[in-house]
């Protein structure tokens, strides 16, 4: 029971389990198949272009994503803290690759779900699953609303546009 507990207590960290009652989130815990890692710093998790087959979820620890242009005249890198799913939007869709690669900053724990054990999770768990869609569908309008934007006037504001445009 003590396991069952400290995974609840992770899982709940994240908004694809939020939401979830004390039993779905026990059916949860007992009936996927987890995948449990460590790495220290300075290791690669994930490299840009290597396929998605996983949700990556760091429960702590400090990652760094370096995110390189087409062209690769420039590279963006910035810190993103636990928690925090790496990519999930790219588990589906046309491009099931990740477009950053991430090392580890500090010592961090992850724990992994692959991409068979995501989908029977969405068959079966609504909460899970409305809250997948959710995230995807933000994302979308996110994207969506970029032509729509004022274009910037200064040159601050054109790098400030840079930068979020690029960043997670």
């Amino acid at each position: 029971m003590n396991y069952e507990l400290k995974i609840y207590d992770k899982l709940l960290q994240f908004t694809l389990f939020q939401g979830m009652s004390h039993a779905d989130l026990t059916e949860v815990v007992t009936h996927t198949k987890f995948g449990f890692s460590k790495l220290t710093a300075g290791k690669r998790l994930v490299k840009e272009d290597d396929a998605c087959t996983h949700l990556i979820f760091l429960i702590n620890g400090t990652l760094t994503a370096d995110t390189v242009s087409d062209d690769h005249s420039c590279r963006v890198s910035e810190a993103v803290n636990a928690p925090y799913v790496v990519q999930p939007e790219r588990i589906f869709g046309i491009a099931q690759r990740y477009t950053s690669t991430f090392r580890t900053q500090t010592d961090c724990n992850f724990i992994t779900i692959d991409k068979q054990e995501v989908m029977l999770l969405m068959e079966t768990q609504l909460v899970f699953r409305l809250n997948m869609v959710n995230m995807l569908a933000a994302e979308t309008q996110r994207l969506s609303r970029h032509a729509w934007r004022t274009a910037p006037k200064t040159l601050r504001e054109r790098i400030t546009r840079y930068f979020f445009s690029r960043s997670l």
